[in-house]
């Protein structure tokens, strides 16, 4: 299985949408990670996006790879 993976650590986002080389095959999902803050009660919080096809990926799949990540 494939995932392609990016990291941005020197932007915080709220959306990122991945260029699609060859529109005919979609189904690998992109990730895209940003920039990092520590809060004032030491928790570390992060932008993070997911791109993936819906044929293959429900949004219940993609809240339960946040929830992991969480």
């Amino acid at each position: 299985a494939w995932i392609f993976v990016t990291c941005l650590p020197w932007l915080r986002f709220t959306f990122i949408q991945h260029p699609i080389a060859d529109a005919t095959d979609c189904s690998i999902p992109s990730i895209a990670v940003g920039r990092y803050e520590v809060t004032a009660d030491g928790r570390v919080r992060f932008p993070i996006a997911v791109q993936a096809h819906h044929g293959l990926v429900d949004g219940i799949h993609i809240a339960r790879y946040i929830r992991r990540v969480e």
